[in-house]
């Protein structure tokens, strides 16, 4: 398996993150507020097929939600770029994005850096409860050293 470069890919993170920001925190300032919800400037309007009430939603707030038929976040991008048509990138997709490259990254670190250590840390507790119940005085210490050899003991 290859080894990835964890500077790497955090720097590509927090890139993301970075870029994330900056755009959700652009400022577009708008001369006529009447214009910025007008569908006449809009020539493909038809291709969205929405119902009257959605157009009607669509230019009294600036968007519409409808219900898709996409399984993933990623098929209404790529039917966008497949039948020609502009592609607008929501937060929720970057957001989305900057989520799945980080539960990737958390996968990496996982298997390439904490599961050795969680094997290591298990072996050492093994043995500090096996010592801690050989060289216990009282009941109550065997016990617990007992149970704790149990645990760790199903850990490894």
């Amino acid at each position: 398996m290859k080894r990835v470069n964890f500077k790497t890919i955090i720097i590509c993170f927090l890139y993301l993150v970075f870029l994330f920001f900056l755009l959700t925190s652009s400022v577009f300032s708008v001369e006529n507020k009447k214009d910025l919800y007008s569908l006449e400037n809009i020539s493909n309007i038809r291709q969205f097929h929405l119902s009257p009430a959605a157009s009607e939603l669509l230019r009294k707030n600036g968007f519409v939600v409808t219900p898709a038929y996409y399984k993933e976040i990623s098929d209404i991008y790529s039917e966008c770029k497949d039948t020609n048509q502009p592609i607008f990138i929501t937060t929720d997709a970057v957001l989305h994005t900057g989520h799945i490259f980080f539960d990737y990254l958390l996968r990496i670190l996982e298997v390439e850096k904490l599961y050795d250590s969680a094997v290591e840390l298990t072996d050492q507790m093994l043995e500090l409860s096996i010592k801690q119940y050989n060289e216990a005085s009282s009941e109550g210490v065997k016990e617990a050293a007992k149970l704790n050899i149990g645990f760790f003991t199903v850990a490894k």
